[in-house]
């Protein structure tokens, strides 16, 4: 567990390369759009 937050971090802060952090950056930016749009529908009602 200690191995991977110092890792983390610095991904946070430079954009990672490579197909597996790209695809997991895009399916956590798709993630927070159907939340966005989840609390848009909630709202609406």
């Amino acid at each position: 567990m200690t191995a991977i937050t110092p890792s983390r971090s610095s991904a946070h802060h430079r954009r990672p390369d490579g197909p597996v952090f790209r695809n997991a950056w895009l399916t956590a930016r798709r993630h927070v759009d159907l939340l966005r749009l989840a609390s848009a529908l909630c709202r609406a009602r």
